[in-house]
C-alpha cells in the first residue's frame, strides 16, 4: 500500500475514523484539513483520550535525548549514522520517522545544527553495548561530516506516535492535539491542532482570552495568564457561548495551522 503524507483533503467525519490497525495508509504526522479549515494530524495513542480533550507527545528518553556519542566516522551522503547509547535500552523503530539531530562536534567543528528524518534503526541492549545503526529517511543523507568520538547526537521521536492523555498537572512534552471522538489505547486517530473545537474546561473561561492545558485536571484547559504562566504553552483561545467548570467550551485551536 502507497502510504500518503504531507497534506490530505478530507470530508466531514473524516476526523472521526480511528483504527487499531496501520492500514488507513497515511504515515504518522500526516496532515488533514476539513471544508471548514480545521486541521487534523494523524497519532497514535499510548493510553486512551476522551473526547474533546488533550494529547501530548510522548516525554523525551533519558539517556537518548542528547550527547550521545557517534561510534564511527559518518561522511557527507552517507545514509546511515551509528551512534552509541547511554544506560537505556532502545526497542526497534522507537524513533521511526521521528529525528536525530547533532547537538554538538567537539573539537570537530562540523555538523552541530544538522537534523535528519530517522527511517528506521535496530532495538539497543547497552548491556551488551551494541550500537543503534540510524537509517536515514530516502533523499536525507548527511550533509556535514561527524566524527567518531567527537561529535554528539540526540533522538527525537515523532511528536504524532505514542501521544499520551495531557496529565492534570506539570507537561511532559508538548500539547499536540485534541481527540475530536473517542480513542482507546493504542489507536490510531486525527489530533485537531488548528480551528473550532469542543474542549474540556477546568474553571470559568473568559471569551477570546487565551487557553493553557489545566494544572489540575487532565485533558482539560484552563485560561492563560501572562503574569503567571509566562512558560506555559497557549494552545487555543475561548469562543462563543462560555462553559461552566467540568463542561465542554467552544475554542478556536491554535497549536499547529
Amino acid at each position: 500500500m502507497a502510504l500518503t503524507y504531507g497534506t490530505i483533503h478530507g470530508d466531514y467525519g473524516d476526523e472521526k475514523v480511528t483504527s487499531t490497525t496501520a492500514d488507513t495508509g497515511n504515515t504518522i504526522g500526516t496532515r488533514m484539513i476539513l471544508p471548514d479549515g480545521r486541521v487534523f494530524r494523524y497519532s497514535f495513542s499510548n493510553g486512551a483520550v476522551g473526547a474533546g480533550t488533550g494529547v501530548q507527545s510522548s516525554a523525551a528518553v533519558a539517556n537518548h535525548d542528547s550527547d550521545l556519542a557517534v561510534a564511527s566516522a559518518a561522511a557527507v551522503g552517507d545514509k546511515s549514522v551509528s551512534i552509541t547509547l547511554g544506560s537505556t535500552d532502545a526497542a526497534e523503530d522507537l524513533y521511526a520517522n521521528g529525528y536525530l539531530f547533532v547537538n554538538d562536534s567537539g573539537t570537530s567543528g562540523t555538523g552541530e545544527g544538522h537534523v535528519y528524518r530517522i527511517r528506521q534503526h535496530n532495538a539497543v541492549d547497552v548491556s551488551d553495548s551494541t550500537a543503534m545503526t540510524i537509517n536515514l529517511m530516502d533523499g536525507d543523507t548527511i550533509a556535514e561530516a561527524l566524527v567518531a568520538g567527537q561529535s554528539q547526537v540526540g533522538l527525537v521521536a515523532n511528536p504524532y506516535m505514542h501521544v499520551i492523555p495531557s496529565p492534570g498537572g506539570a507537561q511532559t512534552g508538548r500539547t499536540i492535539g485534541f481527540a475530536p471522538c473517542e480513542v482507546a489505547d493504542n489507536t490510531y486517530f486525527w489530533a485537531q491542532t488548528w480551528g473550532e473545537s469542543a474542549v474540556l474546561a477546568d474553571g470559568t473561561l473568559v471569551i477570546f482570552r487565551p487557553l493553557r492545558m489545566s494544572d489540575n485536571v487532565a485533558g482539560a484547559v484552563e485560561e492563560y495568564s501572562s503574569q503567571t504562566d509566562a512558560e506555559e504553552q497557549v494552545v487555543g483561545y475561548a469562543t462563543n457561548v462560555l462553559a461552566a467548570d467540568t463542561e465542554y467550551q467552544f475554542a478556536f485551536l491554535t497549536i499547529s495551522p
